[in-house]
């Protein structure tokens, strides 16, 4: 069995590779997953997979049915007349005040009465002759040390990596200054229209931390939803299969390439991923427990979940999956049961209503803005249509479930273009968890009774949560998507630390009584710590070079205009002539702090122009792509005194040309 163990790490890691470094060679790849794979399963048929905690056995009805009826009519009121108030895409005092006024007291009206909830038990050490001791688990103090090894990769050099801005970020930018000025919409109309939370959770880490609109800023304010995200895939990982795998699931997630990628770019990307993280941990513990409480804070998180980013909108579908799993699996054995199932299903439903409502009415205000992105994706845009739909679907979805150890995305903001989403050992333990959840759910060992439906619902949720990226008809090439696809990150972490935990267990078991933590903790061991440097590696190093190589280097530039003004130069005699395909000029306004600056000193169409302040006594300077020689002549016509340089970029091919005119 030992030789089972090793055969199987040793040549999944082995097709890991050749997928990921090694693409030419597909058969080999195959071929050594195909060894592993096998090896792999049937240590499954000896082992077993452990039951996870939200299949275990639950108490039909555990809340009174008691409901508050004058509270929740006053908070539907309220609700209404919210929904009035959130017209022209604006938050107002009064739809606010009325709008958090109904999410109060519709909580107050359907919340279990206090005398049904049990209250943990309050730890010895509080008080006493031995005054107050505070006791941690291991588990805790494992919890702790692995957010803030997150915290190491979300913060690391945030200000170098990503180094540049591009123009998603420029726009975001933008808008948030219009939250400096005093705006406070619904809706974030530009670039084709964006859900709001990133953009005002951004604005009070600015305000908070003394930032300002920057592009250091929304990296931060991402960096700390990367950090908090940890805690959600914790909990839905032990929610679904124990403690440890928790704890694995949210280590491997805390050192994931994609999951910093998506994070550090600084977009809306992550705002899917701790939705859907705290959203599927509440949801199945829900229906675990069958608690009417439970059920209000999975509707409050499932609500609040859609202010993030667009790609969460599948999550509708995904509930639906997972009640369905439930009553398949087990089913209520009473009418009161049912009765009790009924009414918080209802109450889940009303809840997250109520969280919903300021979209809600943008939604039926401009239905063509709230569903453009999407529907673009789908139908066409730019005169692109869909052609042959259906087998579009299958080759995306296919791609889509290729994307974790085959192909992965090739946009270079995103990610390592091509490159699978996970790396050599994480890919390789994805498999053995949906090999291990699947064999739960099915195999051969489980009866209908012990068969394990939180597992099965894990991997179905994550499926539907690559839905928006499968669904890019119009433009299959953007399929697979690194950040449409972000929501089922959480699924597959769990599923890579599930992975670990059964290798590690079969290590322990295959060595017996006196050499099996002997075996699984250095096994354990060297797993980690060859994830964690792979995943540094492929961030720090690949993913940067690759950006840098693809992205504008407007910080450079910005770096040269810096220059001319410390020797006695001004902003508005700093010019620049633009070039197709090179820098976004706003970033470099907005790097100067001047917004203005783009609208008065950009030369966008006539070279001619480019002379405009010949009769201008004072210090000037031009900015040029390398190619534009045609600039450089007017210049030189012009300015007779003045003299071009060229500015050696850190990055190869990134050199641009000053043209430099004295003061006279």
């Amino acid at each position: 069995m030992v030789l089972l163990l090793v055969n199987s790490l040793v040549f999944g890691v082995l097709g890991q590779h050749y997928f990921t470094d090694l693409p030419q060679y597909t058969v080999d790849a195959i071929i050594f997953y195909a060894i592993s794979l096998l090896s792999f399963w049937r240590i499954l048929t000896y082992l077993g997979v452990p039951a996870s905690p939200a299949s275990r056995p639950q108490q039909e009805l555990t809340d009174p049915i008691s409901l508050r009826w004058p509270l929740m009519f006053v908070s539907l009121g309220l609700a209404v007349l919210a929904y009035f108030n959130f017209g022209n895409n604006t938050f107002t005092r009064t739809g606010t005040l009325a709008w958090l006024g109904a999410v109060i007291l519709f909580l107050v009206a359907m919340w279990p009465p206090l005398s049904a909830l049990t209250l943990p038990p309050i730890g010895r050490g509080l008080g006493g002759s031995e005054g107050l001791t505070i006791r941690l688990k291991w588990r805790t103090v494992a919890l702790i040390a692995i957010i803030l090894l997150a915290a190491f990769f979300r913060l690391y050099r945030l200000d170098q990596v990503p180094p540049e801005m591009t123009s998603d970020h420029i726009e975001k930018l933008l808008d948030i200054r219009d939250l400096y000025n005093g705006l406070r919409p619904i809706y974030f109309e530009r670039n084709t229209g964006r859900e709001p939370f990133q953009f005002y959770w951004a604005f009070t880490v600015m305000r908070l931390f003394g930032l300002g609109p920057t592009f250091y800023g929304l990296k931060l304010a991402n960096a700390l939803i990367g950090i908090i995200t940890i805690l959600g895939i914790y909990l839905l990982g032990r929610e679904l299969a124990g403690e440890k795998v928790g704890l694995l699931a949210a280590f491997f997630a805390s050192v994931m390439q994609w999951a910093e990628s998506i994070t550090r770019i600084a977009l809306r990307f992550p705002y899917v991923t701790i939705g859907a993280a705290f959203a599927l941990w509440a949801i199945t513990r829900a229906l675990r427990t069958n608690r009417r409480g439970d059920y209000l804070i999975a509707g409050m998180i499932f609500g609040a979940g859609f202010f993030g980013y667009t790609a969460y909108r599948v999550m509708p579908l995904a509930v639906i999956v997972m009640v369905t799993l439930k009553l398949l699996f087990e089913r209520p054995r009473s009418s009161a049961a049912w009765w009790q199932l009924v009414l918080n299903l209802t109450v889940f439903a009303w809840i997250a209503a109520i969280i919903f409502v300021p979209l809600g009415r943008y939604w039926n205000d401009r239905p063509d803005i709230f569903w453009y992105r999407s529907a673009t994706r789908i139908e066409g845009d730019y005169g692109v249509t869909a052609k042959n739909v259906g087998l579009t679907l299958v080759n995306n979805t296919i791609r889509a479930l290729g994307m974790f150890n085959v192909v992965g995305d090739s946009v270079w903001a995103n990610t390592i273009p091509y490159k699978p989403a996970l790396d050599q050992v994480g890919g390789v333990l994805f498999l053995f968890g949906v090999m291990a959840a699947l064999y739960r759910s099915f195999g051969l060992k489980a009866t209908s009774k012990q068969r394990d439906w939180p597992l099965l619902m894990a991997i179905l949720s994550g499926i539907v949560l690559l839905v928006p990226s499968i669904l890019s008809v119009a433009f299959p090439k953007e399929n697979p998507s690194a950040v449409r696809t972000a929501g089922a990150i959480p699924v597959v972490a769990v599923l890579v630390g599930l992975g670990l935990y059964v290798v590690t267990r079969a290590a322990k078991q295959f060595g017996g009584a006196r050499w099996g933590k002997w075996l699984a903790a250095p096994l354990l061991a060297v797993l980690l710590t060859a994830t964690t440097v792979i995943n540094y590696q492929r961030y720090f190093v690949d993913y940067l070079r690759s950006y840098q190589l693809s992205s504008q280097n407007s910080s450079e530039m910005a770096e040269a205009m810096r220059g001319f003004i410390a020797t006695g130069g001004d902003l508005k005699h700093i010019v620049i002539h633009a070039w197709p395909y090179w820098v976004d000029t706003r970033a470099l306004a907005l790097l100067m702090n001047d917004p203005g600056w783009q609208d008065t000193n950009v030369v966008i169409d006539k070279v001619n122009d480019l002379a405009r302040m010949h009769g201008d006594p004072a210090p000037q300077l031009y900015l040029l792509h390398p190619n534009d020689q045609a600039g450089v002549a007017v210049l030189e016509n012009a300015f007779p005194q003045g003299y071009v340089t060229t500015y050696h970029s850190r990055i190869p091919g990134h050199d641009f040309l000053l043209f430099h005119v004295p003061a006279r």
